[in-house]
């Protein structure tokens, strides 16, 4: 195999990880953002409810 086709692989991998990991981290830290805030506004609503 070429040195430079192997390099130009190498270098769309990497491209196409990059496209998909960061989505997903981002979608990831949105998601526990969203249930911790969730969890927050359960917490403030129970306790302000008269039991």
């Amino acid at each position: 195999m070429d040195i430079s086709i192997m390099k130009t692989t190498i270098n769309h991998n990497f491209q196409y990880l990059q496209d998909i990991i960061i989505p997903i981290t981002v979608i990831k830290i949105l998601i526990s953002l969203g249930l911790y805030l969730l969890q927050m506004r359960r917490m403030i609503a129970s306790s302000t409810m008269p039991q």
